[in-house]
Formats: C-alpha cells, structure tokens, sequence
C-alpha cells in the first residue's frame, strides 16, 4: 500500500496559508493577534519545507507583529488630552481593558518583550505614564512569568521602586506566582507592626487571598491574625473578617466570634463580623451569639444593628 506523501511546500502555501488568512479574517477586531499568529503559522510551515529565507521573513513579520501589539498597549496606556469630552475617555478605558485581557493570553515573545520595555521605561519614571508601566509589566507577568518572577519578588520586598509599582507587582505575583506568594507574604503579613515601607497591608492581604487560592493552601490562620491586630490598617482587617465569613471552619468561626463580642472600639469591623457569623454558622448558634451580645452591648448603636440583625435573621 502506497503511504501517503508529507505535503509540499506548495501544498502548504495553497492550504495551510488560506486557512489560516481566513482564520484572521473571521476575527478581524482582533487584527493584530491574528496576524501574529498568521506569522507563527508561517514560521513553523516554512521552517518544516526547509524554506530559510521564508522563514526568516516570517519570523521577522512575528517579531513586527510583537512590536506593534506592545506599541498599541503603550498608545491605550497612554492618558488622552484631558479637556477631551468623556467619550474618547470611554472609549479609551474599555479599548484599553479588553486589548490588555486579550494580550494576557499572548505567547512568551510578547511577555519578554513587554518585560523589556517595562525595563526601559523605568529608567524614565519621571515622565512614562503610570498605565504604561503597569500594563507593561502586567503582560510581562502573564506571558513571560518565569523572566519576570524575580523582578516582580524584588519590587515587592526591595525599598527604593515606586510604592505603585510595588503593588502591582505585588497582586500580580498572587496570580502568577501563587506558591512563592505566600512564601514571601505571610512573614509580611505577620508582623505586628511594619518595619519598613511597603505596599498597603490591604493589598498584601489582597494578593496572599489570590494566592492561597492558586496554591490551594489554607488562608484561615493568617486572616485570623490580620483581623485580630488592632496594628493592622483598618482596610485590611475588615477584608480578613469578610474573607473568614467565606471559610466554613472551627478557626474561623472562632475568631468571627472573638471579634463580635470583644469590643475594639472599631464598630465597623464588628459589623463586619456579625455579618460573616450570619453567613458562615448555623443560623441557631448565629442567633445565640447575636443574643448573647445583646445583653452585654453597651454601645446603642451597634445594640440597635444586633436587635436589626436578630430580627431580619433570627425571628
């Protein structure tokens, strides 16, 4: 039986090539995501026909197609003329964020170019856009994360970048690095008080929940420790106390409790906790606790939440 034939460089042009171009074309709001992978299709085509110079002209509209989707990410960053009417800004933000989801999914030569540039552009801080130098580096994050890991751990635990920056870096090694996050962000996250300047103890907390998310590691114990510290910024105490409503456990259930009926002087983060022990306890010890601190409140207007809370939830 005669097996069949590799197809030709020929055929590969008269096929593979339309397929591709229509391909494109189906997508055509995305035009330069599909001519980038247009050119990696001709890469890997030419390459197998042992066509060098094809190659090279595709891998050289590739590289193109690379330049051009970070230089339109630079354009979307960019802040437009203020006395603009709203619309062009509209238009800019909603362009900016589906084109900035889109290249989150590009390929490593796209990651390690937006890392480069991130890299020059923070030699200018003086005068690059802020957007500019956070997309940049959130692309870098996505795309290239094994280049940019080490960049965004010394943006993170390094005094001397710009305090933004290190937030960004900070969430964006939550998502792409959820292992080595919580390796370096619960000492952090311990400390009574900070010993130096660092990102927000919210966003902290912030990119510690992504990340025990990511790593399938249990948060419980640090955001326990996070709303029980009364050195703790109030923003990230009630993101721990709304996050523990969401963990089902013993832990948490006991520290929601402590929180309730031991007054801080922080009625809000109270109300926090009473909200997560309606959420997260069986509604009979949910209305016990709620009752019990009644009896003892001496603060009239969280008195007058708990009687709401017992009336909406518990008669």
């Amino acid at each position: 039986m005669t097996q069949p034939s590799e197809p030709s460089c020929q055929q590969f042009l008269s096929t593979a090539l339309p397929r591709a171009a229509g391909r494109a074309q189906v997508h055509a709001p995305r035009r330069r995501s599909a001519r980038l992978g247009l050119a990696l299709v001709l890469v890997a085509g030419l390459s197998g026909c042992g066509d060098a110079d094809g190659a090279e002209a595709a891998t050289k509209e590739s590289e193109r197609s690379v330049q051009t989707a970070i230089a339109r990410l630079v354009e979307l960053s960019t802040p437009l003329d203020p006395t603009l009417t709203s619309d062009h800004h509209d238009r800019q933000l909603h362009a900016r964020r589906a084109y900035l989801d889109e290249l989150r999914r590009g390929q490593r030569e796209l990651g390690l170019l937006a890392l480069e540039r991130f890299e020059e552009v923070e030699q200018e801080a003086e005068v690059a856009p802020i957007l500019v130098r956070v997309n940049l580096l959130d692309v870098a994050a996505h795309c290239a994360t094994e280049e940019t890991q080490p960049l965004l751990e010394s943006l993170l635990t390094e005094y001397g970048h710009r305090i933004d920056i290190r937030t960004e870096a900070t969430l964006l090694l939550g998502k792409v690095a959820p292992q080595r996050a919580v390796e370096l962000l619960e000492p952090l996250l311990k400390k009574t008080k900070a010993t130096s300047t660092m990102p927000a103890d919210e966003f902290l907390l912030q990119a510690y929940i992504t990340a025990c998310s990511g790593a399938d590691h249990d948060p419980v114990p640090i955001l326990a420790d996070v709303a029980t510290n009364i050195y703790k910024e109030d923003a990230a105490r009630h993101r721990a106390v709304q996050e523990l409503g969401t963990h089902k456990t013993l832990y948490s259930q006991q520290a929601l409790r402590g929180i309730l009926v031991e007054s801080t002087g922080n009625a809000y983060l109270r109300r926090k906790a009473a909200q997560a022990i309606r959420d997260s306890f069986p509604r009979e010890q949910a209305c016990a606790i709620f009752a019990e601190v009644s009896k003892l409140e001496a603060d009239n207007h969280f008195l007058a939440f708990l009687g709401d809370m017992i009336e909406e939830n518990c008669e």
